[in-house]
């Protein structure tokens, strides 16, 4: 039972040690445009439909949609 525990223990820590934490320049450049698109989609529709459709018209707009 114990050489199982160190066995998975040994593993895991294998695994978390061969992981790099950060960012390459496709990573940053894939998050800056995805913010960017999800980022305008929030402005938009707070400023054009809440404006038009009110609160019911943008809900209803943005289940349907």
């Amino acid at each position: 039972m114990d050489t199982e525990k160190k066995t998975l223990k040994s593993s895991s820590d294998d695994q978390i040690q061969g992981l790099k934490p950060g960012f390459n320049r496709a990573s940053v450049l894939a998050f800056s445009i995805g913010t960017s698109i999800g980022w305008g989609s929030l402005v938009v529709t707070c400023n054009t439909y809440l404006a038009k459709a009110g609160v019911l018209g943008t809900l209803l707009g943005l289940v349907v949609g």
